[in-house]
Protein backbone atom coordinates (compact mmCIF):
# COMPACT_ATOMS: atom_id res chain seq x y z
CA UNK A 1 0.00 0.00 0.00
CA UNK A 2 1.31 3.45 -0.92
CA UNK A 3 2.30 6.14 1.56
CA UNK A 4 -0.55 8.47 0.55
CA UNK A 5 -3.11 5.71 1.00
CA UNK A 6 -1.72 4.90 4.44
CA UNK A 7 -1.81 8.56 5.44
CA UNK A 8 -5.41 8.86 4.24
CA UNK A 9 -6.47 5.83 6.29
CA UNK A 10 -4.74 7.20 9.41
CA UNK A 11 -6.42 10.59 8.87
CA UNK A 12 -9.82 8.91 8.57
CA UNK A 13 -9.14 6.99 11.80
CA UNK A 14 -8.16 10.22 13.56
CA UNK A 15 -11.31 11.91 12.25
CA UNK A 16 -13.35 9.04 13.71
CA UNK A 17 -11.73 9.67 17.09
CA UNK A 18 -12.47 13.42 16.87
CA UNK A 19 -16.04 12.93 15.66
CA UNK A 20 -16.89 10.39 18.36
CA UNK A 21 -15.71 12.63 21.19
CA UNK A 22 -17.23 15.79 19.70
CA UNK A 23 -20.63 14.47 18.63
CA UNK A 24 -21.37 11.24 20.51
CA UNK A 25 -21.52 12.17 24.21
CA UNK A 26 -24.50 10.01 25.10
CA UNK A 27 -22.58 6.72 24.80
CA UNK A 28 -19.77 7.90 27.04
CA UNK A 29 -19.71 4.66 29.04
CA UNK A 30 -20.72 2.48 26.11
CA UNK A 31 -18.50 -0.60 25.78
CA UNK A 32 -19.08 -0.48 22.03
CA UNK A 33 -17.28 2.86 21.85
CA UNK A 34 -14.25 1.35 23.56
CA UNK A 35 -14.24 -1.59 21.16
CA UNK A 36 -14.55 0.70 18.13
CA UNK A 37 -11.73 2.98 19.25
CA UNK A 38 -9.52 0.01 20.16
CA UNK A 39 -10.00 -1.31 16.63
CA UNK A 40 -9.31 2.14 15.19
CA UNK A 41 -6.04 2.24 17.16
CA UNK A 42 -5.07 -1.16 15.80
CA UNK A 43 -5.74 0.04 12.25
CA UNK A 44 -3.45 3.02 12.87
CA UNK A 45 -0.82 0.61 14.20
CA UNK A 46 -1.01 -1.54 11.08
CA UNK A 47 -0.60 1.53 8.86
CA UNK A 48 2.64 2.50 10.62
CA UNK A 49 4.04 -0.94 11.41
CA UNK A 50 5.23 -1.75 7.85
CA UNK A 51 4.70 -5.43 8.52
CA UNK A 52 6.97 -5.59 11.59
CA UNK A 53 6.97 -4.76 15.29
CA UNK A 54 10.28 -3.18 16.22
CA UNK A 55 11.92 -3.75 19.64
CA UNK A 56 11.70 -0.73 21.91
CA UNK A 57 13.75 0.62 24.78
CA UNK A 58 11.00 0.90 27.38
CA UNK A 59 10.95 3.13 30.42
CA UNK A 60 10.96 0.29 32.95
CA UNK A 61 9.22 2.03 35.84
CA UNK A 62 6.38 3.44 33.74
CA UNK A 63 5.70 0.37 31.63
CA UNK A 64 6.09 -2.10 34.52
CA UNK A 65 3.71 -0.24 36.81
CA UNK A 66 0.97 0.14 34.20
CA UNK A 67 1.31 -3.44 32.90
CA UNK A 68 1.13 -4.91 36.42
CA UNK A 69 -1.86 -2.68 37.04
CA UNK A 70 -3.58 -4.12 33.95
CA UNK A 71 -2.85 -7.71 35.03
CA UNK A 72 -4.23 -6.99 38.49
CA UNK A 73 -7.40 -5.60 36.90
CA UNK A 74 -7.93 -8.92 35.12
CA UNK A 75 -7.36 -10.93 38.31
CA UNK A 76 -9.74 -8.83 40.41
CA UNK A 77 -12.33 -8.90 37.62
CA UNK A 78 -12.36 -12.70 37.93
CA UNK A 79 -13.17 -12.38 41.64
CA UNK A 80 -16.05 -9.91 41.49
CA UNK A 81 -17.76 -7.39 39.15
CA UNK A 82 -15.85 -4.14 38.68
CA UNK A 83 -18.00 -2.32 36.12
CA UNK A 84 -18.09 -2.37 32.35
CA UNK A 85 -15.17 -1.56 30.09
CA UNK A 86 -12.27 -2.52 32.34
CA UNK A 87 -11.39 -5.80 30.63
CA UNK A 88 -11.12 -3.88 27.36
CA UNK A 89 -9.00 -1.28 29.19
CA UNK A 90 -6.66 -4.04 30.40
CA UNK A 91 -6.43 -5.42 26.85
CA UNK A 92 -5.58 -1.95 25.54
CA UNK A 93 -2.81 -1.50 28.12
CA UNK A 94 -1.32 -4.95 27.59
CA UNK A 95 -1.53 -5.14 23.79
CA UNK A 96 -3.12 -2.27 21.85
CA UNK A 97 -1.10 0.67 23.20
CA UNK A 98 2.31 -1.10 23.32
CA UNK A 99 2.08 -2.21 19.68
CA UNK A 100 1.04 1.33 18.70
CA UNK A 101 4.05 2.77 20.53
CA UNK A 102 6.45 0.38 18.79
CA UNK A 103 4.82 1.10 15.41
CA UNK A 104 5.45 4.85 15.75
CA UNK A 105 8.86 4.36 17.37
CA UNK A 106 10.62 6.21 14.59
CA UNK A 107 10.39 9.95 15.12
CA UNK A 108 9.22 10.70 11.58
CA UNK A 109 6.27 8.31 12.02
CA UNK A 110 5.34 9.73 15.41
CA UNK A 111 5.45 13.31 14.09
CA UNK A 112 3.32 12.29 11.10
CA UNK A 113 0.77 10.62 13.41
CA UNK A 114 0.49 13.62 15.77
CA UNK A 115 0.20 15.98 12.78
CA UNK A 116 -2.81 14.05 11.49
CA UNK A 117 -4.32 13.59 14.96
CA UNK A 118 -4.18 17.30 15.84
CA UNK A 119 -5.53 18.27 12.43
CA UNK A 120 -8.50 15.93 12.96
CA UNK A 121 -9.10 17.37 16.43
CA UNK A 122 -9.26 20.92 15.11
CA UNK A 123 -11.60 20.02 12.25
CA UNK A 124 -14.02 18.13 14.50
CA UNK A 125 -13.79 20.84 17.18
CA UNK A 126 -14.68 23.63 14.76
CA UNK A 127 -17.58 21.52 13.48
CA UNK A 128 -18.74 21.02 17.08
CA UNK A 129 -18.59 24.78 17.69
CA UNK A 130 -20.60 25.55 14.54
CA UNK A 131 -23.14 22.85 15.38
CA UNK A 132 -23.50 24.35 18.85
CA UNK A 133 -24.46 27.67 17.30
CA UNK A 134 -27.22 26.30 15.09
CA UNK A 135 -28.39 22.94 16.41
CA UNK A 136 -30.46 22.31 19.55
CA UNK A 137 -29.47 19.55 21.95
CA UNK A 138 -32.61 19.16 23.97
CA UNK A 139 -34.83 21.96 25.18
CA UNK A 140 -33.22 22.20 28.62
CA UNK A 141 -29.61 21.30 27.87
CA UNK A 142 -28.25 24.32 26.01
CA UNK A 143 -27.69 26.54 29.05
CA UNK A 144 -26.78 25.42 32.58
CA UNK A 145 -27.02 28.40 34.97
CA UNK A 146 -25.20 30.66 32.56
CA UNK A 147 -22.85 27.92 31.29
CA UNK A 148 -23.08 26.88 27.64
CA UNK A 149 -22.93 23.20 26.65
CA UNK A 150 -23.34 23.45 22.88
CA UNK A 151 -23.98 19.97 21.47
CA UNK A 152 -21.92 18.31 24.22
CA UNK A 153 -23.23 16.28 27.12
CA UNK A 154 -22.63 19.08 29.63
CA UNK A 155 -20.65 22.33 29.93
CA UNK A 156 -17.60 20.57 31.39
CA UNK A 157 -17.36 18.31 28.36
CA UNK A 158 -17.85 21.28 26.03
CA UNK A 159 -14.97 22.99 27.80
CA UNK A 160 -12.85 19.84 27.35
CA UNK A 161 -13.42 19.96 23.59
CA UNK A 162 -12.26 23.58 23.62
CA UNK A 163 -9.18 22.57 25.62
CA UNK A 164 -8.04 19.91 23.14
CA UNK A 165 -8.54 22.43 20.33
CA UNK A 166 -6.19 24.85 22.10
CA UNK A 167 -3.62 22.08 22.62
CA UNK A 168 -3.80 20.96 19.00
CA UNK A 169 -3.65 24.51 17.68
CA UNK A 170 -0.53 25.33 19.69
CA UNK A 171 1.17 22.19 18.40
CA UNK A 172 0.38 22.90 14.75
CA UNK A 173 1.33 26.55 15.13
CA UNK A 174 4.76 25.54 16.44
CA UNK A 175 5.19 22.94 13.72
CA UNK A 176 4.16 25.24 10.84
CA UNK A 177 4.99 28.70 12.16
CA UNK A 178 6.66 29.77 8.91
CA UNK A 179 3.37 29.46 7.01
CA UNK A 180 1.59 32.77 7.69
CA UNK A 181 -1.76 31.74 6.19
CA UNK A 182 -1.86 28.49 8.17
CA UNK A 183 -0.75 30.25 11.35
CA UNK A 184 -3.62 32.74 10.97
CA UNK A 185 -6.10 29.90 10.47
CA UNK A 186 -4.76 28.07 13.52
CA UNK A 187 -5.05 31.27 15.57
CA UNK A 188 -8.75 31.36 14.67
CA UNK A 189 -9.15 27.74 15.80
CA UNK A 190 -7.33 28.41 19.08
CA UNK A 191 -9.53 31.46 19.67
CA UNK A 192 -12.64 29.34 19.13
CA UNK A 193 -11.28 26.73 21.54
CA UNK A 194 -10.64 29.37 24.20
CA UNK A 195 -14.14 30.76 23.72
CA UNK A 196 -15.68 27.30 24.16
CA UNK A 197 -13.75 26.79 27.39
CA UNK A 198 -14.73 30.22 28.69
CA UNK A 199 -18.38 29.91 27.65
CA UNK A 200 -18.62 26.53 29.36
CA UNK A 201 -17.01 28.02 32.50
CA UNK A 202 -15.33 24.67 33.11
CA UNK A 203 -12.83 25.22 35.91
CA UNK A 204 -10.92 22.05 35.08
CA UNK A 205 -10.62 22.96 31.40
CA UNK A 206 -9.55 26.51 32.30
CA UNK A 207 -6.86 25.28 34.69
CA UNK A 208 -5.67 22.69 32.17
CA UNK A 209 -5.55 25.41 29.51
CA UNK A 210 -3.32 27.50 31.79
CA UNK A 211 -1.09 24.46 32.29
CA UNK A 212 -0.82 23.93 28.53
CA UNK A 213 -0.11 27.64 28.05
CA UNK A 214 2.71 27.32 30.60
CA UNK A 215 4.17 24.42 28.59
CA UNK A 216 3.92 26.54 25.45
CA UNK A 217 5.74 29.41 27.21
CA UNK A 218 8.51 27.01 28.28
CA UNK A 219 8.85 25.88 24.69
CA UNK A 220 9.00 29.46 23.39
CA UNK A 221 11.59 30.49 25.99
CA UNK A 222 13.82 27.59 25.01
CA UNK A 223 13.24 28.28 21.32
CA UNK A 224 14.03 32.00 21.59
CA UNK A 225 17.11 31.25 23.71
CA UNK A 226 18.35 28.87 21.04
CA UNK A 227 17.53 31.35 18.27
CA UNK A 228 19.48 34.12 19.98
CA UNK A 229 22.53 31.92 20.10
CA UNK A 230 22.27 31.59 16.31
CA UNK A 231 21.03 34.97 15.06
CA UNK A 232 19.67 37.88 17.07
CA UNK A 233 17.64 39.25 14.13
CA UNK A 234 15.79 35.95 13.87
CA UNK A 235 14.91 35.96 17.56
CA UNK A 236 13.55 39.54 17.39
CA UNK A 237 11.41 38.64 14.38
CA UNK A 238 10.17 35.54 16.19
CA UNK A 239 9.23 37.57 19.27
CA UNK A 240 7.21 40.05 17.15
CA UNK A 241 5.43 37.19 15.38
CA UNK A 242 4.57 35.61 18.72
CA UNK A 243 3.11 38.87 20.10
CA UNK A 244 0.96 39.34 16.98
CA UNK A 245 -0.17 35.71 17.18
CA UNK A 246 -1.25 36.03 20.83
CA UNK A 247 -3.14 39.28 20.15
CA UNK A 248 -4.94 37.71 17.20
CA UNK A 249 -5.93 34.68 19.29
CA UNK A 250 -7.39 36.97 21.96
CA UNK A 251 -9.40 38.94 19.39
CA UNK A 252 -10.84 35.75 17.90
CA UNK A 253 -11.60 34.35 21.35
CA UNK A 254 -13.51 37.48 22.40
CA UNK A 255 -15.43 37.49 19.12
CA UNK A 256 -16.33 33.83 19.47
CA UNK A 257 -17.48 34.32 23.07
CA UNK A 258 -19.71 37.11 21.81
CA UNK A 259 -21.26 34.80 19.22
CA UNK A 260 -21.90 32.14 21.85
CA UNK A 261 -23.54 34.68 24.14
CA UNK A 262 -25.70 35.91 21.27
CA UNK A 263 -26.72 32.32 20.60
CA UNK A 264 -27.65 31.97 24.27
CA UNK A 265 -29.78 35.14 24.21
CA UNK A 266 -31.62 33.94 21.09
CA UNK A 267 -32.22 30.60 22.79
CA UNK A 268 -33.64 32.26 25.90
CA UNK A 269 -35.92 34.45 23.80
CA UNK A 270 -37.21 31.34 22.05
CA UNK A 271 -37.88 29.78 25.45
CA UNK A 272 -39.90 32.83 26.47
CA UNK A 273 -41.84 32.76 23.20
CA UNK A 274 -42.64 29.09 23.78
CA UNK A 275 -43.74 29.77 27.35
CA UNK A 276 -45.96 32.66 26.24
CA UNK A 277 -47.47 30.73 23.33
CA UNK A 278 -48.42 27.91 25.68
CA UNK A 279 -50.08 30.31 28.10
CA UNK A 280 -53.46 32.01 27.84
CA UNK A 281 -51.68 35.25 26.99
CA UNK A 282 -52.34 37.12 30.21
CA UNK A 283 -50.18 40.03 31.27
CA UNK A 284 -49.15 38.16 34.42
CA UNK A 285 -47.73 35.23 32.47
CA UNK A 286 -45.86 37.51 30.06
CA UNK A 287 -44.38 39.39 32.99
CA UNK A 288 -43.38 36.06 34.57
CA UNK A 289 -41.56 35.09 31.36
CA UNK A 290 -39.74 38.43 31.27
CA UNK A 291 -38.71 37.99 34.91
CA UNK A 292 -37.38 34.57 34.00
CA UNK A 293 -35.16 36.12 31.31
CA UNK A 294 -33.98 38.79 33.76
CA UNK A 295 -33.06 36.13 36.36
CA UNK A 296 -31.24 34.09 33.73
CA UNK A 297 -29.30 37.18 32.62
CA UNK A 298 -28.27 37.80 36.23
CA UNK A 299 -27.13 34.20 36.49
CA UNK A 300 -25.10 34.66 33.30
CA UNK A 301 -23.37 37.76 34.67
CA UNK A 302 -22.51 35.99 37.94
CA UNK A 303 -21.69 32.60 36.42
CA UNK A 304 -17.91 32.96 36.36
CA UNK A 305 -17.90 34.66 39.76
CA UNK A 306 -19.98 31.86 41.28
CA UNK A 307 -17.82 29.12 39.73
CA UNK A 308 -14.66 30.53 41.33
CA UNK A 309 -16.15 31.89 44.55
CA UNK A 310 -14.67 30.45 47.75
CA UNK A 311 -17.21 32.10 50.04
CA UNK A 312 -18.88 28.73 50.57
CA UNK A 313 -17.31 25.66 52.19
CA UNK A 314 -14.68 23.66 50.30
CA UNK A 315 -17.09 20.81 49.57
CA UNK A 316 -19.48 23.16 47.79
CA UNK A 317 -16.58 24.79 45.96
CA UNK A 318 -15.42 21.33 44.81
CA UNK A 319 -18.97 20.46 43.63
CA UNK A 320 -19.27 17.77 46.30
CA UNK A 321 -15.98 16.02 45.54
CA UNK A 322 -14.73 16.13 49.13
CA UNK A 323 -17.73 14.13 50.33
CA UNK A 324 -17.40 11.73 47.40
CA UNK A 325 -13.71 11.14 48.13
CA UNK A 326 -14.41 10.57 51.82
CA UNK A 327 -17.09 7.98 51.03
CA UNK A 328 -14.73 6.15 48.68
CA UNK A 329 -11.85 6.25 51.18
CA UNK A 330 -14.02 4.67 53.86
CA UNK A 331 -14.70 1.67 51.60
CA UNK A 332 -11.18 0.87 50.38
CA UNK A 333 -9.84 -2.64 50.98
CA UNK A 334 -7.19 -5.01 49.68
CA UNK A 335 -9.21 -6.79 46.95
CA UNK A 336 -11.62 -4.07 45.89
CA UNK A 337 -15.41 -3.91 46.03
CA UNK A 338 -18.19 -5.68 44.20
CA UNK A 339 -19.42 -2.95 41.87
CA UNK A 340 -22.83 -4.57 41.43
CA UNK A 341 -23.42 -4.45 45.19
CA UNK A 342 -23.13 -0.65 45.30
CA UNK A 343 -26.88 -0.34 44.63
CA UNK A 344 -27.49 -1.92 48.05
CA UNK A 345 -25.09 0.37 49.93
CA UNK A 346 -27.51 3.06 51.12
CA UNK A 347 -26.37 6.62 50.47
CA UNK A 348 -23.34 5.39 48.56
CA UNK A 349 -25.59 3.87 45.87
CA UNK A 350 -25.92 7.25 44.15
CA UNK A 351 -22.14 7.22 43.57
CA UNK A 352 -22.48 4.33 41.12
CA UNK A 353 -22.78 6.62 38.11
CA UNK A 354 -21.05 9.75 39.41
CA UNK A 355 -17.80 7.81 40.05
CA UNK A 356 -15.00 8.93 42.35
CA UNK A 357 -13.75 11.86 40.24
CA UNK A 358 -10.24 10.69 41.09
CA UNK A 359 -8.48 7.88 39.22
CA UNK A 360 -6.43 6.57 42.13
CA UNK A 361 -9.46 6.38 44.42
CA UNK A 362 -11.64 4.83 41.74
CA UNK A 363 -9.09 2.14 40.88
CA UNK A 364 -8.36 1.41 44.55
CA UNK A 365 -12.10 1.08 45.22
CA UNK A 366 -12.74 -1.27 42.30
CA UNK A 367 -9.55 -3.32 42.23
CA UNK A 368 -8.08 -2.93 45.70
CA UNK A 369 -5.42 -0.80 47.36
CA UNK A 370 -2.47 -2.51 45.53
CA UNK A 371 -3.98 -1.53 42.17
CA UNK A 372 -4.43 2.04 43.35
CA UNK A 373 -0.79 2.16 44.47
CA UNK A 374 0.44 0.78 41.14
CA UNK A 375 -1.50 3.45 39.29
CA UNK A 376 -0.09 6.06 41.69
CA UNK A 377 3.45 4.94 40.79
CA UNK A 378 2.56 5.22 37.09
CA UNK A 379 1.02 8.66 37.63
CA UNK A 380 4.06 10.05 39.47
CA UNK A 381 6.46 8.45 36.97
CA UNK A 382 4.83 10.10 33.95
CA UNK A 383 4.89 13.48 35.71
CA UNK A 384 8.62 13.10 36.40
CA UNK A 385 9.25 11.96 32.83
CA UNK A 386 7.28 14.91 31.41
CA UNK A 387 9.11 17.39 33.65
CA UNK A 388 12.40 15.90 32.52
CA UNK A 389 11.39 16.35 28.88
CA UNK A 390 10.44 19.98 29.46
CA UNK A 391 13.47 21.09 31.48
CA UNK A 392 16.33 18.63 31.15
CA UNK A 393 16.13 17.23 27.64
CA UNK A 394 18.76 18.73 25.35
CA UNK A 395 16.22 19.39 22.59
CA UNK A 396 12.56 20.20 23.27
CA UNK A 397 10.69 19.97 19.97
CA UNK A 398 7.03 20.36 19.03
CA UNK A 399 6.23 16.70 19.69
CA UNK A 400 7.79 16.92 23.14
CA UNK A 401 5.65 19.99 23.80
CA UNK A 402 2.54 18.08 22.71
CA UNK A 403 3.37 15.13 24.98
CA UNK A 404 3.98 17.39 28.00
CA UNK A 405 0.70 19.23 27.33
CA UNK A 406 -1.24 15.94 27.22
CA UNK A 407 0.42 14.87 30.47
CA UNK A 408 -0.44 18.19 32.14
CA UNK A 409 -4.08 17.95 31.06
CA UNK A 410 -4.38 14.25 31.91
CA UNK A 411 -2.75 14.72 35.33
CA UNK A 412 -5.34 17.35 36.26
CA UNK A 413 -8.33 15.45 34.89
CA UNK A 414 -7.19 12.22 36.59
CA UNK A 415 -7.21 13.98 39.94
CA UNK A 416 -10.60 15.73 39.88
CA UNK A 417 -12.64 14.39 36.96
CA UNK A 418 -13.83 11.06 35.54
CA UNK A 419 -10.90 9.76 33.49
CA UNK A 420 -10.58 6.09 34.43
CA UNK A 421 -11.18 4.61 30.97
CA UNK A 422 -9.03 5.99 28.11
CA UNK A 423 -11.63 5.65 25.37
CA UNK A 424 -14.51 7.28 27.25
CA UNK A 425 -13.05 10.77 27.64
CA UNK A 426 -11.14 12.98 25.24
CA UNK A 427 -8.16 13.86 27.47
CA UNK A 428 -7.21 10.32 28.62
CA UNK A 429 -7.68 9.10 25.05
CA UNK A 430 -5.24 11.69 23.68
CA UNK A 431 -2.81 10.97 26.49
CA UNK A 432 -2.62 7.25 25.79
CA UNK A 433 -2.55 7.69 22.00
CA UNK A 434 0.32 10.18 22.32
CA UNK A 435 2.29 8.55 25.14
CA UNK A 436 4.91 6.73 23.04
CA UNK A 437 7.79 9.10 23.98
CA UNK A 438 6.91 8.60 27.66
CA UNK A 439 6.80 4.82 27.48
CA UNK A 440 9.86 4.26 25.32
CA UNK A 441 12.69 6.17 23.65
CA UNK A 442 12.32 7.28 20.07
CA UNK A 443 14.40 5.31 17.61
CA UNK A 444 16.86 8.16 16.98
CA UNK A 445 17.28 8.73 20.73
CA UNK A 446 18.10 5.20 21.78
CA UNK A 447 21.82 5.54 21.36
CA UNK A 448 22.03 8.72 23.46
Amino acid sequence: MGTKARSLIVLVCCMIVGAIFSFDPQSIYDTRRMIVLSLVTLVITVMYADGEIRPAKWNKLIILSIELFALLMIVIRALHPVGQGYLIYAFDILIVFPVLYTAVLKTSKYVHFIDLLTCAILLSGVACYIAGLFLAHGENERVFFGRIAGVAENPNYYGMIGLVMVMSGLYIMVRRHTNLALTTLIAVCIGIGISMTMAAISRTAMLASLGCAAVFVIYMIRWIKKARSVESRYSRSLSKDLIMFVLFVLVVALSAIGSLKMQQIVYLEKQIDNNVSKSIGTIVQIAYAEDGLKEQDEEDLDAIKNRFSVDTDLNSFSSGRLVIWQMYLERLNFLGNDYEAISEDGDFAMMRESRAHNNMLDYAFRFGIPAGLLYCVFYIAILIRAASMAFRKKTFDACDMWVVMTVAAYALYAMIEIATLPFTRYIPCLFFLSAAPLMCSREEDQDS
